[in-house]
């Protein structure tokens, strides 16, 4: 069993702080607050990038969220399905 936090405590902090913070806390996953932490789905990739990094496992992105803020933005998302059966 692995034990997350999730980013959305920390939404008026960078996610950076808040990777940081999960690491150093001795957490084993983060869930990461698209609607706090990420805003469009172009930073995804880096987020991923970020809590790997800090050998953190990525338990969930809520794909639907992320679909729904490209969609409102650029029309038709291009992304490839999230699933939190798994770290990313």
């Amino acid at each position: 069993m692995r034990i997350g936090f999730y980013t959305s405590t920390f939404n008026d902090r960078p996610l950076e702080e808040v990777v940081e913070f999960a690491a150093s806390a001795g957490f084993d996953a983060i869930e990461i607050d698209v609607g706090g932490h990420l805003k469009t789905p172009e930073r995804v990739r880096a987020a991923v990038a970020l809590a790997r990094d800090r050998n953190l496992f990525v338990c969930w992105l809520p794909r639907q969220r992320l679909v729904a803020i490209q969609a409102a933005r650029q029309g038709p998302a291009r992304l490839a399905a999230f699933s939190a059966s798994g770290p990313y």
